[in-house]
């Protein structure tokens, strides 16, 4: 009995390249999916650090750099138009309030339309407290009593 060697292919295969791909592609989608994507600050703000756990923003959200750069919800705003701007939003915001219809039930109001106006600033963490001091008297005469400031999260040393 004589045994026959098999015969070489002449094509090269591409068995062994299609699992490649496969994983390729399972990994590309893992990424896409566990990947967070939110829109980038308007101003580049180094925000100031602190230990605790970061709280919900507020809105509506004022950028302020270390120049005195303002922006409110993605509106450049100078320092003597800041209280005048901020009663605007409010106003507006009460009166979406006021023609909403969903807004019957105590738990929808408390949820979603807190009762007293609330603002985050997100400030450069190089911002002189005057100019702060300043905002937060123009924040206080547009009739806005709830301030969060932003801050990243600091990792603690052991």
């Amino acid at each position: 009995m004589k045994l026959q060697a098999p015969a070489p292919r002449s094509t090269p295969s591409d068995d062994n390249l299609i699992p490649m791909i496969n994983v390729v592609f399972l990994l590309l989608i893992f990424f896409m999916v566990a990947g967070t994507i939110r829109p980038s600050d308007p101003l580049p703000i180094d925000a100031p650090q602190t230990l605790s756990a970061a709280a919900k923003t507020a809105q509506p959200t004022l950028y302020l750099d270390a120049s005195g750069t303002m922006i409110l919800n993605e509106t450049p705003v100078t320092a003597d138009r800041l209280a005048d701007e901020l009663m605007t939003l409010l106003a507006a915001s009460t009166n979406d309030i006021a023609t909403d219809d969903s807004v019957n039930s105590a738990a929808t109001r408390s949820a979603d339309f807190p009762s007293a106006p609330s603002l985050a600033i997100k400030a450069d963490a190089q911002t002189p407290v005057v100019l702060l001091r300043q905002v937060l008297q123009d924040v206080r005469l547009a009739g806005i009593h709830t301030v969060e400031l932003v801050t990243q999260q600091a990792f603690e040393h052991p």
